[in-house]
């Protein structure tokens, strides 16, 4: 019979996914059971295990109901963050909107008083100018009047005192009209230049209001392009997210298609085993069943492609009124700019008017006064010409005759130069005016321009939760979907067990590792492992492993490991020291260098039943720093990497690569950090450092600590989906800001090694494959992944230092696809394509560290702790002080290790053979102002146990973890991979065939 696939490809809880295990290993040992043809006892057998069965099958329900009741409880929860986040957002909008309008208000206040203020000086300065033009005029009134006096008195003294000839007479009358004609023209010129320059003037000023007026049109059509512009933005944004959302919907109908081509599939397997076995008077009423059960799945199939729909419709319809709604806005706005653009033009074209009518006022006031002028002079030359006729007696009338008519025109004058000073007083009143005018309007267009900001805000943050709660609505309904098709799948498999358990002898639930992705075959695939020629083992090349041990377990009993010092706080158990307790570093090792007999014994080719990991033949050597519950310092993992640098070329080893797959969230910079500084002398000594990143998610702010480094290699996670081998893990930390991830490799629920009895097995019993292996997640198997990688790479090309290692590393990736360049850096790893690279690139050069920072900057969060005592500050695990730039100095000679006990000699690679942890080391220096004395370590086992609760629970180090997650990353209690998309687990080619061609 065919194998049936279990069609679950979303997210299940603990409880949920075990009991569907015991379901199906009831239905696989009644199926056994039933073939082997124990008919009595199996009888008896079945009608026992149909009752676990039946019962199991009331627990599915209840599991059921218990987990619609969580969807909707969770759902509830997320509709209401997100209708509080835009509400939230809607009020910031407003807020902002609110302020906005304020300081404008306020700033039009403030200006409509300055120009006040200016308006007040301007009419004094009017008045001003006013009183010195009347003081000026009257001064040369009584010039002129002097004038006339001495002008008539010259006159009269040059007749003499006897009676003047005609012919003198008639010379005088000449003389005097000869100076009339001369000072007439001269009276002539300077007003002809006057009159030039305030006609100038006049006409600049009009000018230049045209200009305002052109100004005016050219910002009217500016502001209507603009609003025209803002329109298209968001209609093309509503447009792509409508794109993107039917995009969505799309792919998921794709891979809905494709579940349900697999779902009938399955069915029709079972209703096939079916028939097999049932007597022949039954088999029309199973029919009937069979009928019923897969018209059944068709309308609940059918029921789910009508939600899809009606989805992209309602996100068509919602894409719809948006779009009108934004061009009624629209509308309005540009006819509130019209009838703002009219009302300024008219204001203006009075403006340009008064101005207008303001200069021919002057210029008519300069007219009046050059005649006035001009007549009075002439009229003083006439008078004189005519009364020198009659001698000293005319000259005497002339003159008072004269003088009394200049006395009316003196009048006249001073009331027309009132005149002028008040139409000037108006003209700048006039001038305020519009500045205010003009001011309001700005003050109009841009409240409008704010308040339509607000809108256009207001309408983005609405249509975001919309789009927020569509989305929501869609999961929550997809997640319903999977569920009730779970809960199908399965309750009609109860039911055909309860009735025929043989016909369930083919169903299996067993690791495939042909097409798990997560197989060390499926991994050594992804990365172009199996493509690389049948030499290139990674033999000669020595892989440093910093973790929490290794064990002798059977997919490793055959690989090449050497179990190096132990640092790690379980040293002082002799049964202990050097033994993984935790299994992350076992399973980190069976990704790096896992071997079977076979490939000792000549045969090189992988396949997928075979345990091999990326480089077998590669030299591990494991130097333990964390114990079983994830107790480690700093400075143990300093001491760590100074063995490794001091001990790479002794006893054969050749270490070239160095694995770190934790990390703390340190708070100082890396040029600072001795952590960092310490992975930097690793990669200058000739050490490739592969550093895992982190599994803050694509979110977090950065990279841990020593990752930040920029010499190292930086990994990120990816994993297979939808056909795809290679997507960004969700959990892999991004880098918001700052440096981010060098390359990405397979890191999600990888499956290796399985350390039986540590402290992972006993919490993640639901991700064990068999009796050897055991899946788990995060960026700790994604840098083992690089790390066998490169010492694949350096076995092949020994020459490479390790600059030259990461950019032909990173150059010969797999570029990322658009924004995933952010998650991945250079793209996934492809070490077939890293053989053959020739461009070396140049050596790194980053500013160097210096390890001068503190400890505690490097720990960040992370502290270890017991009994209450937490170790902090600048000491060692002694409680030795610590001295950065006196380490910095002799750190690497091999012999000191910040002035500890700890010495080279003491670290064999195999274990501590020197004075080690006796009670000496510990009754001299106090820890953080307490001293740990000899009966605290004395002969007794440090199993974490007496750790306090907020110091190791679980795997959490006092609110933080290595590689954000413990020593267990992400993917411990990961179990197998339960991505929500098809593809995350095996589906049949049939399935998707059948899915395409629907």
């Amino acid at each position: 019979m065919s194998r049936l696939h279990w069609t679950t490809y979303d997210t299940r809880g603990l409880a949920w996914r075990r009991a569907r295990t015991r379901f199906i290993a009831a239905v696989v040992v009644v199926g056994v059971a039933s073939v082997s043809g124990l008919t009595g006892v199996a009888d008896r057998g079945r009608a026992n295990t149909g009752l676990t069965a039946t019962a199991d099958l009331a627990l599915l329900a209840q599991r059921v109901k218990a987990e619609e009741a969580a969807l909707s409880a969770a759902h509830q929860a997320r509709v209401l963050r997100i209708e509080a986040d835009g509400a939230k957002e809607q009020a910031a909008v407003t807020e902002r909107v609110r302020g906005g309008v304020e300081q404008l208000h306020a700033s039009a206040r403030a200006a409509a008083t300055a120009r006040a203020e200016r308006e007040v000086a301007s009419l004094q300065q009017v008045d001003a100018d006013l009183r010195v033009a009347q003081a000026a005029l009257r001064a040369r009134l009584a010039q002129e009047r002097v004038a006339i006096e001495a002008f008539f008195d010259g006159l009269v003294t040059g007749l003499g005192q006897g009676t003047p000839t005609r012919s003198a007479l008639d010379a005088a009358k000449k003389q005097l009209e000869s100076r009339r004609s001369g000072e007439l023209n001269a009276l002539s010129t300077v007003h002809t230049a006057e009159y030039a320059e305030l006609k100038r003037r006049t006409e600049a000023a009009t000018a230049a209001i045209s200009g305002q007026l052109a100004t005016l049109d050219a910002d009217t059509k500016t502001q209507e392009d603009a609003l025209a512009a803002e329109l298209t933005i968001v209609k093309r944004g509503l447009a792509e997210d409508l794109a993107g959302t039917v995009q969505a919907i799309d792919a998921e109908v794709r891979t809905v298609k494709v579940r349900h081509a697999q779902e009938l599939l399955d069915l029709e397997d079972l209703h096939a085993a079916q028939l097999r076995v049932v007597p022949s008077a039954s088999r029309r009423a199973l029919e009937t069943k069979q009928s019923f059960e897969e018209d059944e799945l068709k309308a609940m199939q059918a029921a789910e492609l009508a939600a899809q729909a009606a989805a992209k419709r309602a996100a068509g319809s919602a894409e719809s009124a948006a779009r009108h709604a934004a061009e009624a806005a629209h509308d309005l706005d540009r006819a509130a700019l019209s009838t703002a653009s009219s009302a300024a033009k008219a204001a203006l074209s009075a403006n340009r008017s008064a101005t207008a009518a303001s200069g021919s006022a002057q210029l008519s006031a300069l007219d009046g006064d050059h005649d006035r002028r001009y007549a009075a002079v002439k009229a003083t030359y006439d008078s004189a010409v005519a009364g020198i006729g009659k001698g000293v007696p005319g000259l005497v009338a002339a003159r008072t005759d004269r003088l009394t008519k200049d006395g009316q025109e003196q009048l006249e004058a001073i009331a027309a130069l009132g005149a002028t000073g008040d139409a000037r007083r108006r003209t700048v009143v006039g001038e305020y005016d519009e500045k205010d005018s003009a001011a309001h309007r700005r003050l109009k267009h841009d409240i409008a321009a704010t308040e339509r900001s607000g809108r256009h805000d207001h309408n983005r943050a609405e249509w975001q939760t919309k789009q927020a709660l569509g989305r929501a609505a869609r999961d929550y309904d997809r997640q319903q979907r999977l569920l009730k098709s779970d809960y199908f799948t399965l309750r009609i498999r109860a039911l055909a067990f309860l009735e025929r358990p043989d016909s369930y002898a083919s169903v299996t639930a067993a690791f495939d590792p042909a097409t798990d992705p997560g197989s060390l075959y499926n991994v050594a695939r992804r990365i172009g492992a199996t493509a690389v020629p049948a030499d290139v083992t990674g033999r000669s090349v020595g892989v440093a492993l910093i973790d929490t041990g290794v064990v002798d377990a059977p997919a490793l009993e055959n690989a090449d490991v050497e179990i190096g010092p132990d640092f790690s706080f379980e040293d002082v158990v002799s049964e202990l020291r050097g033994r993984d307790t935790m299994g992350h570093g076992t399973h980190l090792a069976g990704i790096i260098a896992a071997r079977d007999a076979a490939w000792v014994g000549g045969d090189r080719q992988r396949r997928p039943e075979r345990v091999l990991g990326i480089a077998p033949d590669a030299r591990l050597v494991s130097v333990k720093a964390g114990a079983a519950d994830g107790a480690a310092d700093v400075t143990q993992i300093i001491a760590a990497i100074n063995w490794v640098v001091a001990n790479k070329d002794k006893d054969g080893r050749n270490i070239r690569v160095l694995n770190l797959s934790f990390g703390t969230d340190g708070v100082q910079d890396h040029q600072l950090d001795p952590l960092s500084y310490a992975v930097e002398r690793a990669w200058r000594a000739g050490i490739v450092v592969v550093v895992a990143a982190g599994n803050d998610g694509w979110a977090a702010p950065g990279l841990t600590n020593p990752a930040r480094n920029p010499f190292v290699i930086a990994v990120g996670s990816s994993q297979a989906v939808n056909g795809k081998d290679d997507v960004p893990s969700d959990y892999s930390n991004g880098a918001v800001a700052g440096r981010g991830v060098d390359l990405a490799a397979p890191g999600r629920s990888i499956v290796s090694v399985r350390n039986e009895g540590s402290r992972s097995d006993e919490r993640n019993q639901v991700g064990r494959v068999g009796d050897t292996m055991v899946r788990a997640s995060g960026t700790s198997q994604a840098a083992a992944v690089v790390s066998g990688a490169a010492a694949l790479l350096l076995s092949a090309r020994p020459g490479l230092n390790p600059d030259q290692v990461k950019h032909v590393l990173m150059a010969s990736a797999v570029s990322p696809d658009g924004d995933d360049v952010e998650l991945v850096g250079a793209g996934y790893l492809r070490v077939h394509a890293a053989l053959g690279w020739m461009d070396l690139g140049l050596p790194q050069t980053w500013q160097p560290a210096t390890g001068l920072g503190t400890l505690d900057g490097a720990r960040g969060s992370v502290r270890v702790l017991r009994d209450g005592i937490v170790l902090e500050g600048e000491f060692d695990i002694f409680g030795s002080s610590w001295s950065g730039s006196r380490w910095t100095q002799d750190a690497w000679s091999g012999s000191r290790w910040t002035g500890s006990r700890w010495t080279e000699a003491a670290w064999t690679g195999s274990r501590w053979t020197g004075s080690g942890w006796s009670a000496d080391v510990w009754t001299g220096p106090s820890w953080s102002g307490s001293r740990w004395t000899a009966d605290i370590w004395s002969g007794s086992r440090w199993t974490g146990s007496r750790w306090t609760s907020d110091g190791f629970t679980g795997s959490r180090w006092t609110g933080s973890r290595w590689t954000a997650g413990g020593w267990f990353g992400v993917g411990w209690d990961d179990g197998p991979a339960t991505e929500t998309t098809a593809g995350a687990e095996p589906v049949t080619a049939e399935a998707v065939s059948a899915a395409a061609a629907s």
